[in-house]
């Protein structure tokens, strides 16, 4: 039970004190599993109490869409499915009840609930409509005992999650353990709910190498976005717009919540990165060679007879760099044919290179995911990058005190470019001298064998592309589940979380293309052609379509709260009409005045760390391109189109 639930439980032995402030207090009872099948006896029973009184008093608090759903996720998320009889008793109320309507709201508020509604709404929603929600036991049944009674020091780790009291000094260290690890495992996981057959031959191996639902999740995502980012020749048509592979992923934890394991993904590149690497190798050979000989034609006879300077080879790599400047980057995208997986388990390698003053990061991370074109141009140095139709993955790792300068703001739309998965931190040791048949190096390797061959035979259509299909049945049910999750999503977080919502039907159509040909791979038989000579498209089965939504369940409850931390500023709150603001230039508008000169400006900038050439830029910007600053003279501005 968390510290909210508590403050209404101790209000409800004194209603005249309902809106005194309230001392902090501690529980010696296992928090209850929010989506779990069990709640804590003493809530239900309480919880029960109220809900007989609403019946007894024949109260309609569900009449409205949104209390009703709000209702369901505070039962949800309290009591997880034994609170299910109490939803309905409360539905029944309204004129308007439907059962079949009530187990469908209750199954997808246990299925996407993100514990940001809890019982404690449900009790002061009661409250709120005249019902007495004071509990009939004593109240020192009901309340555990105050702080000053518990062990919790200010010099303690407020952060773990896990408050030590009397009770837990006297359990053996077992125990102890136990309780710490239920007290910090609180995020959901997806690996747990799928039957390990169900999974293609390819992922079967991830899920059997690793020990826990979260290893088994973080690998199999890893996998399948690193995958992503090296698909050639594949595609769908989504919004009526052609979308490739690649996705988006952020994992976040604490220090020890093995973030670092992540990095074997890459192994599933090695091989492909070996072959692309020797080509290039191979030709950089040729290219001395022919450079040679073209230098050794130096006389003037010689010289009309050589021809062009050939021309140096382009580094190639499936890995693009997170730490190279952006110059470099978006050259060898350019070389890769606009294709690559940057992975980085250190996100601030990333965040440091969205503060460059070349180039701009943030602009090319926002329109790669829609295979916007990338263009970057340099006069001076007679340098010009095109490359039409970006197809980037990208797989990143950090830590939550991370997060705030990978994502200063969500207004530029960064974030929401981002599927995020929260790693648990087991307060529990695990022995380093377990032995396996074969260590886990070598079975990603042996991935990376594996589809340097699937690689191949996509290559091997040429000019041929292999479209993704949704069944018809299957489209019906992805748009049910996402006005379902858009719908439940806004009530909870508001319009902000919207445009996350919107990318995840388009990661999840993602998702299930590279199942769904990691399927067809596993499923071939040998000798065989990947696809016959007359096939042009690969169908999505009901197999993988229901993988795609168990990990879809999970992320979105992920994703909820990183955006809850992130989402503290909307644009509503700043502009009058949508900008696109980098997130240093959205840093440097927030520090001036409502009424700058340049000089100011630049000042301004220094003082904050923006270099005063790019402060210059920036200043333009506002005033030409996203039109939020009006020039009153010549190095005179003032800001416009501000919220009052």
């Amino acid at each position: 039970m968390n510290q909210e639930d508590f403050n209404y439980w101790l209000n409800m032995g004194n209603n005249e004190n309902a809106n005194a402030p309230q001392k902090s207090i501690v529980t010696n009872q296992t928090p209850a599993a929010s989506q779990g099948g069990w709640a804590n006896t003493d809530d239900y029973t309480q919880a029960r109490e109220v809900v007989n009184r609403i019946v007894q008093a024949h109260i309609d608090l569900t009449d409205d869409y949104n209390d009703w759903f709000r209702i369901a996720s505070a039962l949800a998320n309290g009591f997880g499915e034994t609170g299910r009889d109490l939803f309905h008793e409360v539905s029944r109320m309204s004129s308007k009840y439907d059962a079949a309507e009530c187990d469908k709201k209750y199954d997808n508020c246990l299925r996407t609930g993100n514990g940001s509604i809890t019982k404690a709404t449900f009790y002061q929603m009661a409250r709120d409509a005249g019902v007495d929600i004071r509990t009939s036991r004593p109240q020192q049944e009901v309340v555990a005992k105050v702080a000053s009674s518990h062990t919790y020091t200010e010099t303690s780790q407020k952060d773990n999650s896990l408050i030590i009291n009397k009770d837990m000094k006297e359990k053996t260290p077992k125990d102890a353990c136990d309780i710490a690890t239920t007290a910090t495992n609180r995020f959901p996981t997806f690996s747990d709910k799928i039957a390990s057959e169900d999974w293609c031959g390819y992922l079967q191996p991830v899920q059997e190498c690793m020990n826990d639902a979260q290893s088994k999740d973080k690998m199999t995502l890893s996998v399948i976005n690193t995958i992503s980012g090296a698909i050639p020749n594949y595609y769908a048509i989504y919004d009526e717009r052609v979308i490739y592979p690649p996705l988006y992923f952020l994992f976040c934890g604490k220090a020890a919540s093995r973030k670092g394991e992540i990095g074997l993904a890459l192994k599933v590149l090695k091989a492909l990165k070996r072959e692309i690497q020797k080509a290039y190798h191979a030709e950089m050979e040729a290219y001395e060679q022919a450079h040679a000989l073209w230098e050794s034609k130096s006389s003037k006879a010689e010289r009309g007879e050589r021809g062009p300077e050939p021309k140096e080879p382009k580094y190639r790599s499936p890995i693009m760099a997170a730490n190279s400047s952006y110059a470099v980057f978006i050259s060898d995208l350019k070389a890769n044919d606009g294709w690559g997986v940057m992975f980085d388990t250190e996100a601030d390698n990333v965040s440091q290179m969205l503060k460059t003053d070349y180039g701009d990061y943030s602009t090319l991370l926002r329109q790669a995911p829609h295979h916007e074109p990338i263009c970057y141009n340099r006069v001076r140095d007679n340098i010009h990058i095109e490359i039409e139709e970006p197809r980037l993955a990208v797989c990143l790792t950090c830590t939550p005190d991370q997060l705030p300068a990978l994502f200063p703001t969500i207004l530029n739309g960064l974030g929401s470019r981002f599927l995020f998965y929260n790693l648990n931190r087991e307060v529990k040791w695990r022995s380093p001298f377990q032995r396996k048949e074969k260590t886990n190096e070598q079975l990603f390797e042996e991935l990376g064998e594996r589809y340097l061959e699937l690689h191949h035979m996509m290559q091997e259509l040429g000019d041929r592309r292999i479209q993704f299909l949704l069944p018809e049945s299957l489209q019906e049910r992805f748009d049910q589940y996402f006005e379902e999750m858009l719908q439940d999503q806004f009530y909870m977080l508001g319009d902000g979380i919207v445009s996350f919502i919107f990318r995840m039907g388009l990661y999840f159509i993602r998702i299930t293309m590279v199942l769904a040909l990691l399927r067809r791979f596993s499923d071939l038989a040998p000798g065989k052609p990947l696809f016959e000579a007359h096939e042009q498209a690969i169908t999505c089965s009901e197999t993988d379509f229901r993988i795609a939504m168990t990990i879809m369940d999970t992320l979105v409850n992920h994703t909820a709260y990183i955006y809850s931390g992130l989402g503290g500023e909307k644009e509503e709150d700043i502009f009058d009409h949508p900008v696109n603001l980098s997130p240093e230039e959205l840093r440097l508008f927030k520090a001036l005045p409502d009424d700058y000169t340049t000089g100011e400006a630049k000042k301004k900038a220094e003082e904050i760390g923006i270099n005063p050439a790019t402060a210059k830029r920036y200043i333009g910007d506002y005033w030409k391109k996203y039109h939020i600053v009006e020039r009153v003279n010549h190095g005179h501005y003032r800001k416009i189109n501000l919220k009052k």
